[in-house]
């Protein structure tokens, strides 16, 4: 009896040994040389490599461990019909590994893709998700291939059955097909800040199959469905270029000298421009006088700004460094006046 379960146990032991060991091997394999090739990826200017690692992460230990299984299956006990199932599941599983390689693979082709050749930037969501999709699909299908199983009927019932599904989905195939067409047409991308109108602007974070994510300058997140979005009039902050001019405006004295006057505040702005960031070094600063007020002479002071986000702080500084600048130098900025004649009561 003793005998019988030291035979046994032998039985079960070497093959279990097996696939520790090529476990173990995998693991090393995947702590040290990959580990090794992300360093030498990290020191090169090109992005595939570093891609190629990324995609192979943590499957390395899995493949080495499949191949330890696959040399044990023969030498466990099983019944042949067991084993031939084992086999293919087996199998199945090592299709969905390379699956979810190429998956990994191709999502991060894509990103560069859009951000690099397409000119988009930030997250797609749409076009990832669109890849997934499609390579695990694949993957599925040649899986019950596999195992004997046609998938010509089930094509034929998806699309049978898609015919439904899409009349009974029609707003979320809308947000979808909205959603590739924002990011096809190019006239808005992830990053750029958009005001979509005069109560809520912000920088779009993502597009996704479904909704369009835009974070406001307070850090909440607007949610617009795409094809509401695709709708909307929208301003592009940053088409045709990130480069805005801003204008900041006030008055002085009718008394003063214009041409001082002028002299100065091109002044404050090369000075605003060249000391805060996002400000353009090298835009020269100008003045126009624009109309006769009530009171005083109106005036524009125009700067030039890299990006939308840094007017209002290169504004909050101009307006303060003239408020300074004209009380050192003694330029009048008027209270509003009126002039009230009183005519007396002839009958009195």
């Amino acid at each position: 009896m003793n005998k019988q379960l030291l035979i046994g146990f032998q039985t079960y032991l070497i093959p279990t040994v097996v696939i520790i060991v090529s476990i173990i091997i995998g693991w090393f394999v995947e702590k040290y040389t990959i580990a090794r090739f992300k360093k030498l990826a990290d020191k090169t200017e090109s992005i595939i490599d570093d891609i190629l690692v990324h995609s192979f992460h943590n499957l390395i230990i899995f493949w080495f461990g499949a191949v330890g299984i696959y040399i044990s299956l023969h030498q466990f006990p099983f019944p042949e019909k067991t084993q031939e199932i084992l086999v293919k599941l087996f199998w199945s599983v090592i299709i969905f590994s390379f699956t979810l390689f190429t998956a990994r693979l191709l999502v991060e082709l894509t990103k560069i893709y859009t951000s690099k050749v397409s000119g988009l930037s930030g997250s797609v969501s749409v076009f990832t998700n669109i890849i997934r999709i499609v390579v695990f699909s694949i993957g599925i299908m040649i899986i019950l291939q596999h195992f004997g199983i046609s998938i010509t009927p089930i094509i034929t019932a998806l699309g049978v059955g898609g015919l439904a599904v899409a009349l009974a989905l029609q707003d979320t195939l809308s947000n979808f097909f909205a959603g590739i067409q924002i990011l096809v047409s190019k006239q808005v991308r992830p990053g750029d800040f958009v005001r979509i109108d005069p109560a809520n602007e912000g920088v779009i974070k993502d597009i996704t199959w479904r909704n369009t994510l835009v974070e406001t300058p307070q850090g909440n997140v607007i949610v617009v469905p795409n094809s509401k979005f695709s709708q909307s009039m929208i301003v592009n902050m940053h088409l045709p270029e990130k480069k805005l001019l801003i204008r900041v405006e006030g008055s002085v004295s009718y008394n003063s000298d214009l041409e001082y006057v002028e002299n100065v505040l091109i002044e404050i702005g090369k000075k605003i421009l060249q000391e805060n960031e996002g400000g353009i070094k090298d835009f020269e600063p100008v003045v126009r006088f624009y109309s006769f007020g009530d009171s005083a002479i109106l005036f524009r002071l125009i700067l030039a700004c890299e990006s939308y986000e840094y007017q209002f702080a290169l504004i909050h500084k101009t307006i303060k460094l003239i408020h300074k600048t004209f009380n050192e130098k003694g330029i009048e900025i008027p209270f509003p006046q009126r002039v009230v004649h009183l005519q007396k009561n002839i009958g009195q």
